[in-house]
């Protein structure tokens, strides 16, 4: 405890080091009086199997608990950046007391003979888990790595599959991709056809996640429904189910299908509030809630989920924690939708004063802060501070991800957007165009993100005086748009512009139309901004009562 405190005093400009250091010393007592109780009642009934059942847990949670304060005892700044959140995820000490959760757990009992070597195996899957959770990620593929060749010498398929589960998981999280795609299939296939579901679910779960990475959607789908099977198998109300439903809920998200993303989302937070309503994965399914009644324009709501994920991060790991910043600025992202500017400015600030505070002013985490920022800045007409922004977004995203990589493209074309309201439409149009082009080469030509980009070279277009070229992208934004069931106030924007380019073009009856029924959605889903603009354009542009096409103006805005 001491070396772990030592270890984690460097890294810690707060106060998490305390609060690691008490979290340890709690759970430490309390393995410690289970573990006592446990060993008498064992000598009083030396023969009872539930005694087993419940040292084993214990045994294991011990294992988890000594690999933790071994990897906090090294801790660097990455360990010592996850310290306090891998103290929320030790293992629950009171599902050792429930026996009918350690059965379906373990999966199918193990012959007496290999029962040492299985309790072997499954200490040192626990400590792969603690060391996951640390931050020790190397060390985690080693250990996983073992331990699949440890299973595979013990005659039993079950722990095999669990094995190998963790090592493609533990994987997953180093960053593979392809490459634990056999691996994964193979746990859920052992699992499912020896009957340890909880194994078959959570191997579905990752496969779900994997192939939805990897922009394979249909697969993805179709394993998810795997996972919700082999979770619902294991239980009703346990937390593989929410996690079967939240992974179909992400995939659903990247298709578009926000309503029935949605949906699944809902259903997963009211599974993983009945199976533990305090635990760690509950802020998780909020965010990612919030995030698809943001999707919907559900503004209102979006915010209440995201405050409520805020809540209990900063309960859990305090308000210097870079996951409490991180969830902070998701509050300032749906406060600037709804047009609270001021309120969405401090909490952008704030975030941003805690990763310079961990990671110092060149972490991209801090780019992050900058985007948001000038965005917020741009919707308050302050062009030349939201320039400023995006140009230290874009350069710090071009240094830590690379000059081509989708964010920096993404700060360079709102860099653009800004030199379009400061009089540079030609340097906007440069800017927007190459953004474009990394952008494409990145996610490809049918990314909503690049329908987005198209729409905005449009907009320099039309700046540019150029009307028919911008009626050409943006129309064909719109379609891309349409095509990814994209987000509805990037869709209208997009339609906005388009009904500029066709009012300059002399179509003015079908602009001026459009342009009132984008209005009129924006009543209902866009940001107060966007509505703004458009009110503008509709009294500068009156349609009157006897519009006829007339030929091109140069009207610009």
């Amino acid at each position: 405890r001491v070396e772990g405190g030592n270890a984690l005093a460097p890294h810690d400009p707060g106060a998490s080091s305390a609060r690691v250091l008490a979290r340890l010393d709690a759970y430490a007592s309390a393995w410690a009086r289970d573990r006592h109780a446990s060993c008498e009642a064992a000598l009083a009934r030396p023969d009872d199997r539930e005694l087993e059942l419940r040292t084993s847990c214990l045994r294991r949670a011990g294992a988890h608990f000594e690999a933790l304060v071994g990897a906090l005892a090294q801790a660097d700044a990455a360990v010592a950046e996850r310290a306090l959140t891998a103290t929320t995820q030790l293992p629950e000490l009171e599902r050792c007391h429930d026996l009918e959760r350690l059965r379906a757990e373990d999966g199918p009992a193990v012959e007496p003979e290999l029962e040492p070597a299985a309790e072997a195996l499954r200490a040192s899957l626990a400590e792969v888990s603690a060391l996951l959770t640390a931050g020790r990620i190397d060390a985690a593929l080693e250990r996983a790595d073992a331990c699949v060749e440890q299973a595979q010498g013990i005659d039993h398929p079950p722990l095999l599959a669990e094995a190998l589960w963790w090592q493609a998981h533990v994987r997953r999280i180093a960053g593979w991709l392809e490459p634990v795609l056999p691996g994964l299939e193979q746990a859920a296939h052992t699992a499912a056809a020896h009957g340890h579901d909880k194994v078959a679910a959570l191997a579905a779960v990752e496969l779900t996640t994997v192939l939805g990475a990897l922009a394979r959607y249909d697969e993805a789908l179709e394993w998810s429904r795997h996972a919700e099977a082999a979770a619902r198998r294991f239980g009703e109300d346990r937390y593989p189910l929410a996690r079967a439903l939240a992974s179909r809920g992400t995939v659903l998200r990247q298709l578009g299908r926000n309503e029935e993303s949605y949906q699944l989302y809902l259903e997963a937070l009211r599974v993983q509030q009945r199976a533990d309503a305090a635990s760690h994965e509950l802020p998780t399914i909020l965010n990612n809630l919030g995030t698809a009644a943001l999707g919907l324009g559900r503004n209102e709501e979006a915010l209440e989920h995201y405050a409520r994920s805020y809540e209990r991060i900063e309960a859990l790991l305090g308000p210097e924690h870079p996951q409490t910043a991180a969830a902070r600025m998701n509050l300032g992202i749906v406060t600037a939708e709804l047009g609270r500017h001021e309120e969405a400015r401090a909490h952008y600030e704030a975030a941003r004063e805690v990763f310079v505070r961990r990671f110092g002013p060149r972490d991209q985490r801090v780019a992050y802060c900058d985007t948001n920022l000038g965005n917020l800045l741009q919707s308050l007409r302050r062009h030349e501070q939201a320039r400023e922004r995006f140009a230290a977004a874009r350069d710090l995203f071009a240094e830590t991800l690379g000059p081509s990589h989708p964010n920096t493209a993404t700060a360079r074309a709102s860099w653009g957007l800004t030199q379009i309201e400061l009089g540079n439409p030609e340097q906007a149009l440069l800017a927007i165009e190459q953004a474009l082009a990394d952008t494409t080469a990145a996610v490809g030509p049918e990314h909503p993100f690049v329908g987005v980009m198209k729409g905005q070279t449009g907009q320099a277009l039309l700046a540019l005086h150029r009307p028919a070229e911008a009626r050409e992208r943006l129309q064909a934004a719109v379609e891309l748009l349409e095509q990814a069931s994209a987000d509805p106030s990037l869709l209208d924007e997009a339609r906005f512009h388009l009904a500029r380019a066709r009012w300059e073009l002399g179509e003015r009856a079908e602009a001026w139309d459009e342009a009132s029924a984008v209005r009129e959605r924006l009543a209902e889903h866009g940001p107060a901004v966007a509505r703004e603009d458009v009110d503008a354009w509709l009294r500068a542009h009156p349609r009157g009562d006897d519009a006829t096409e007339l030929g091109p103006t140069t009207d610009a805005r």
